[in-house]
């Protein structure tokens, strides 16, 4: 899941209307079954993703409001697949931001910035393992969703722990998130089966004094996935955070959506 803000906002991804809703993309549902689910693709396919990320922090000194602030940006970012196939096998890609509206630092949500690219390594999970010469505790290596790793049905869930350092603070970031599959549907406009995941969790700071500071911090959202193609089609994750220290609070609210633009075929 990414992260933004002062300490963490966002994640792996408000509707505006240039991105369709949940109800765009899903139609009819189907059976329940065991489902297995990879990242996917081919050499010289390449993915088109939509975002658009909206933030509010408010900022209180003695209980007086200093700072209300409101951030928005929509960008497209290219993945072309470099080395992979279509049996879940790490993906090795070139992430690309080809376009940008907004003045919102990309690097806070662990995208490159409009024209700037990267060599990025995927495991069929979604962990990240390489993202061009970041640093492994860095943010961009938290990954935007890590999908199971056996066949889960309806109703299972599993988790995923990310470890980072905050680049404002140097505070060591924790942040644990659980997975649920909630269903199965035809998706889109090809009707290509794929899961409806719903998350929860949050963002910890490990060791953080509590008479000194406290941090609240919760993520939930919807996530799609395309069962057969082996990718993300669509995704809406809200987050909320407040840190407290002395007589001053920061409250941070972020939403942000992404859709896949380009026409989906499955890898053959």
């Amino acid at each position: 899941m990414k992260s933004v803000g002062v300490l963490f906002m966002g994640l792996w991804l408000a509707g505006c209307a240039s991105i369709h809703g949940l109800d765009h993309w899903i139609s009819h549902p189907l059976p329940s079954r065991k489902v297995y689910m990879q990242l996917k693709g081919l050499p010289g396919q390449t993915f088109i993703t939509k975002y658009r990320v909206k933030t509010h922090v408010q900022e209180e000194e003695k209980g007086k409001k200093v700072r209300d602030k409101t951030d928005k940006v929509q960008f497209k970012v290219s993945e072309k697949v470099l080395q992979g196939s279509p049996f879940g096998e790490a993906l090795v890609l070139q992430v690309s931001t080809i376009e940008k509206k907004g003045s919102m630092d990309l690097h806070e949500l662990a995208t490159p910035e409009f024209g700037e690219s990267f060599l990025v390594v995927l495991s069929a999970r979604g962990e990240v393992l390489q993202y061009g010469d970041f640093p492994r505790r860095s943010i961009f290596f938290v990954p935007s969703f890590v999908l199971p790793e056996d066949s889960v049905e309806v109703g299972d869930t599993w988790t995923s722990s990310s470890f980072w350092v905050s680049p404002h603070s140097a505070l060591p970031l924790k942040m644990d998130v659980v997975y649920i599959l909630k269903g199965l549907y035809e998706c889109g406009e090809a009707f290509t089966p794929c899961a409806k995941i719903e998350v929860s969790g949050g963002v910890s700071i490990p060791g953080l004094d509590p008479q000194k500071a406290r941090y609240y911090s919760q993520v939930q959202g919807t996530l799609l996935f395309s069962t057969q193609l082996g990718q993300m089609l669509w995704s809406s994750i809200e987050s909320s955070e407040q840190l407290v220290r002395k007589d001053r609070r920061v409250l941070i609210h972020s939403l942000m959506n992404s859709e896949k633009l380009n026409p989906l075929t499955p890898p053959r």
